[in-house]
């Protein structure tokens, strides 16, 4: 992927990693090297982080972006044994449209990050941080987004199993996926049939949604429905988060895979992260995701112990 001199030479200079998807979603890493002063590292950092973006901007008509935290945090026990957390601190997303835009922005994505890393010190009890491990700016090219109507998976996606995608003839996508979370139909009685779902149509609150769904209408629906959804998206048969719900006391939680062909966009529903994300890890058993980050862990108690710092926060598609 073609990048400007200066970027491409702040990238040698501080240890930077482009990860591109066919140029739409796109992750820089910024290594933190020795530094573990959060505001003198994002100080460091800013001039090059304000590049990144810009160059993207020269490339795109718009983009939504944010910035990614990792760092190690160290506590003791009573027998002075060194006991280890590795929370993620994730902005807000941002929608950017114009370079002008960039500066107040990332003044904001700062303040964000550093405020949940301060309230991740004071209450984590007795958690000092240990070091910065990266930093890493997400960038997805802008284009507002709804789903419609029924689109085949990619082979690869369709091969694991993990994603329920219904047959619908409408612009439904959203409702009937959320249903089938909802209702559960066995593998062998063909969860895909729409049928399945129409009966439950009328227990969800719709009141001013409108159909196809857009990412923007989705807040509403969490709240008058007392669930919350996360929605994915997918380039290249990779998946990444792409709006991450900020109610965590739901009893009822819902994940969606929105993916495209052409001007069509469809909701399908993620059953079982653990078939769809098998493949980025060499681990043979069954990998526990976070519902958050897409963190995986190979035991469902590493996974709760790092799902309370998972900050990851999203704001509405306009």
């Amino acid at each position: 992927m073609r990048r400007e001199a200066c970027v491409d030479r702040q990238k040698q200079q501080h240890g930077e990693g482009v990860h591109a998807l066919e140029g739409t979603a796109r992750v820089v890493t910024l290594d933190s090297g020795n530094q573990w002063d959060v505001l003198q590292f994002f100080k460091d950092n800013e001039s090059s982080i304000t590049d990144i973006l810009v160059d993207r901007m020269n490339h795109v008509k718009g983009m939504k972006w944010f910035i990614t935290l990792f760092v190690k945090f160290v506590k003791y026990d009573q027998n002075n044994e060194a006991i280890y957390a590795q929370p993620v601190f994730r902005s807000i997303n941002f929608t950017c449209t114009n370079v002008s835009q960039i500066e107040e922005q990332l003044a904001e994505a700062f303040q964000n990050v550093h405020n949940s890393f301060q309230n991740f010190e004071r209450d984590g009890s007795g958690w000092t941080i240990d070091k910065l491990i990266k930093l890493e700016v997400g960038t997805v090219e802008y284009a507002p987004l709804e789903g419609s109507s029924y689109l085949p998976l990619p082979p690869k996606i369709q091969k694991k199993k993990g994603v329920l995608n219904i047959k619908n003839d409408d612009q439904k996508c959203f409702l009937w996926s959320v249903l089938a979370a909802l209702h559960p139909v066995s593998r062998s009685d063909h969860p895909e049939r729409v049928n399945h779902y129409k009966q439950y149509e009328t227990e969800l609150n719709l009141n001013g949604i409108d159909f196809p769904v857009a990412l923007s209408q989705i807040p509403a629906f969490e709240m008058r429905n007392s669930i919350s959804v996360n929605i994915f998206g997918l380039e290249k048969n990779d998946v990444y988060p792409l709006q991450i719900t900020n109610h965590r006391d739901m009893s009822r939680h819902v994940n969606l895979l929105l993916f495209s062909k052409g001007d069509q966009r469809n909701y399908c529903l993620i059953r079982n992260f653990s078939r769809l994300l098998g493949d980025r890890t060499s681990h043979k058993c069954q990998t526990y995701y976070c519902n958050y980050c897409l963190h995986g862990y190979s035991t469902v108690d590493l996974l709760n112990e790092h799902v309370p710092y998972s900050f990851a926060t999203r704001t509405p598609e306009t």
